[in-house]
C-alpha cells in the first residue's frame, strides 16, 4: 500500500526521537517495500519539495527512489 509522508525537513516531535528520524523514515519505508510519496505541509512550501527529496535520498532512500517519490509515486 502506498504512503504519503513528510515533510522530511522537520524536527523531531518527541524528545526521544533521533535528530534524523524524519530524514530516514522515507528510506526505511521504501526498503520495507512500501511505495512512498513525499509531501510538504503547506502549498507555499511546495518549492521545498526537491530539498525534501534530497534529504530522503541522502539518508537512505537513494536518488532514483527519491525522484520517484516526488514524481510518479505521487501521481
Amino acid at each position: 500500500f502506498p504512503v504519503i509522508t513528510g515533510p522530511v525537513l522537520s524536527t523531531p516531535t518527541r524528545g526521544s526521537d533521533a535528530y534524523d528520524t524524519a530524514y530516514k523514515n522515507p528510506g526505511l519505508m521504501q526498503k520495507a517495500g512500501i511505495k512512498v510519496a513525499l509531501r510538504t505541509m503547506d502549498t507555499e512550501n511546495s518549492r521545498n519539495l526537491p530539498y525534501n527529496a534530497g534529504f530522503a535520498a541522502t539518508y537512505g532512500m537513494g536518488r532514483e527512489e527519491a525522484l520517484k517519490a516526488i514524481t510518479i509515486n505521487a501521481a
